[in-house]
């Protein structure tokens, strides 16, 4: 049984790395002139992210108190960033808090032109003087684009809290335009070292390691306060002020994302669940996502959909290991307004996922500002407490 589950888990870590892009270069031979000349000038040997591949399964308990805190700010209830330096003197970034990514991963001084490289901070390495050599090449799907690089180090600061010598990623060739337009700059990675390029600890890991925090954890509350302040990450454990009720405490299916398990999805009193369910906790996707299967049972549950009248609508419950933690209609809808009306989207959506044993559902921002959520890299589980809706302006 184990050599087959971990069969299972090797495909999956394969499904991963094809990645499905539109190529910035016309033919195959400008592609692969383009990576042969990377590969000359870069290449050490190299390692593959494999986010969505690896489960196994641990244990639980819970929390800290003593904690620092970052700002974090919502752009339009479908993507919250924050501010980071790297190096010496620093040199600032916008950077996506990403719960299903393993590192810090920003534009390099010396990338490819392109819109995601031109309209971007970019790291400077030789304006550093705590840069620390290492150019290993990595290759990182994220989302619709590969991104190329190199992993070095450097100091990184968040919130005041300097981790030093921090592997992080240097892009250098961008293969589609996820980052094109984007308000941030790079991601910053929360999930564990098994999926994340380059070596040793994540950042909070680290944190812990040089006594910069006393709770190898983290938290994430994220507010609906479009364009101003989006929450806080609350590096070190929690602050009871951001919880309307107490934690319940899951422990992770597998220390390589926030995975959990899911036995089942309700859409009223239907069940809407398949077999071999695990939810993501996923901060870097906007919506509930998952695959065809999945979605379109929950669509064809619910009426027709009405915005200026969701009562009808039924609650969406997720059930993760015995408990239940409920999403109401106003919870799982997307509102905009134009000239003329208000409208709204249904924040369910269907994505393609890896191949494997195990049917993924990411549990994206929707859902993460319902619940303040704790994140214990120490007790290897995921707290969950009612998020208490603060606000500093009306939206």
């Amino acid at each position: 049984m184990q050599l087959l589950i971990l069969a299972l888990a090797f495909t999956a870590v394969f499904s991963f790395v094809e990645v499905n892009l539109e190529p910035l270069h016309k033919s195959i031979e400008e592609q692969q002139k383009r990576f042969n000349y990377l590969k000359s000038r870069y290449y050490t040997p190299r390692r593959l992210s494999k986010k969505y591949s690896k489960f196994l399964g641990m244990e639980t308990e819970i929390l800290s108190n003593d904690h620092t805190e970052a700002d974090i700010f919502n752009s339009f209830d479908v993507m919250y960033y924050g501010n980071l330096t790297i190096g010496t003197p620093p040199q600032s970034f916008r950077v996506v808090f990403d719960t299903a990514e393993g590192r810090l991963v920003v534009p390099s001084s010396r990338c490819q032109p392109s819109l995601s490289c031109v309209f971007h901070r970019k790291y400077n390495r030789n304006a550093s003087s705590t840069y620390v050599h290492n150019d290993t090449l990595f290759f990182l799907g994220y989302h619709s684009t590969l991104l190329v690089g190199l992993i070095n180090f450097d100091t990184v600061s968040i919130a005041g809290l300097n981790v030093t010598n921090s592997c992080f990623g240097e892009t250098i060739d961008y293969r589609g335009h996820q980052f094109s337009i984007a308000p941030y700059d790079g991601v910053l990675g929360f999930a564990w070292p098994a999926i994340a390029v380059g070596y040793g600890p994540t950042i909070v890991q680290q944190m812990y390691e040089q006594g910069l925090i006393s709770d190898n954890s983290f938290s994430l509350y994220l507010t609906d306060n479009k364009g101003h302040s989006g929450g806080k990450l609350i590096l070190g454990g929690i602050n009871p002020n951001y919880a309307a009720s107490n934690f319940t405490y899951i422990p992770l299916f597998s220390e390589s994302l926030w995975v959990l398990q899911l036995d089942n999805i309700k859409v009223g009193n239907i069940s809407c669940g398949i077999d071999n369910m695990v939810a993501v906790i996923d901060s870097g996707t906007p919506s509930i996502s998952a695959g065809k299967t999945i979605v379109d049972k929950i669509r064809s549950t619910l009426p027709q959909l009405h915005c200026t009248d969701i009562t009808n609508l039924p609650n969406i419950t997720f059930v993760i290991k015995g408990y239940d933690l409920v999403l109401e209609p106003k919870d799982y809808l997307y509102y905009f307004e134009d000239s003329e009306k208000i409208d709204c989207i249904f924040g369910v959506e269907q994505v393609k996922l890896p191949d494997g044993p195990f049917n993924m559902v990411l549990l994206g921002d929707i859902f993460l500002r319902k619940f303040y959520t704790h994140f214990d890299y120490a007790n290897s589980s995921v707290g969950f407490a009612l998020a208490n809706r603060i606000r500093t302006e009306t939206d």
